[in-house]
């Protein structure tokens, strides 16, 4: 047996993220794999039918990922790369049965966690700035939760202005 050498890890996927559609009949999950001509990962999704075991590449752009089931399982919301803008992220909608993923809304965060809500409403984490001057409390509660400040933000499917929910000081 030879030794794991560089050029056999950049074959490697990685699987993350794996989620059951509401209906039970599906798996989406995320695939990460090595682009070493970027000195980058590319990430995708992918769905798994539960019954034939046959798996699909839903995403091509390399840079999907989160994903929420829709509250139906016909289609997966997604956070993704695929356009840059310095501060904001992009959710998208994609039909579990083939079709264009579509941009929904643009976030004003970064936003890195993502979650579907009845009503269509999509929580979101992100991190962001603290206030100016922040009071004594909220600093002892920022300071012994988490290095980062994070917020817990949503938006509706049906806009692209995202309303301030709850903000947690989780630094």
């Amino acid at each position: 047996m030879q030794p794991v050498q560089v050029a056999d890890i950049l074959t490697y996927r990685f699987l993350s993220a794996v989620e059951i559609s509401p209906d039970g009949r599906r798996a989406a999950f995320v695939v990460k794999r090595a682009d070493p001509e970027k000195n980058a990962y590319r990430s995708d999704i992918h769905l798994v039918d539960l019954g034939s075991r046959a798996t699909t590449q839903l995403t091509c752009s390399g840079k999907d990922g989160p994903f929420a089931w829709g509250a139906d399982g016909s289609e997966l919301f997604f956070l993704s790369k695929r356009e840059e803008e310095e501060g904001k992220s992009f959710l998208y909608r994609i039909r579990v049965d083939g079709g264009e993923a579509e941009r929904v809304a643009i976030l004003p965060h970064k936003a890195d966690g993502l979650r579907c809500l009845d009503g269509g409403r999509f929580p979101y984490t992100a991190r962001i700035a603290l206030p100016a001057e922040p009071d004594a409390t909220s600093i002892d509660r920022i300071s012994r939760f988490c290095p980062r400040p994070y917020g817990v933000m949503s938006v509706p499917v049906a806009t692209s202005v995202p309303s301030l929910r709850k903000r947690t000081s989780s630094s």
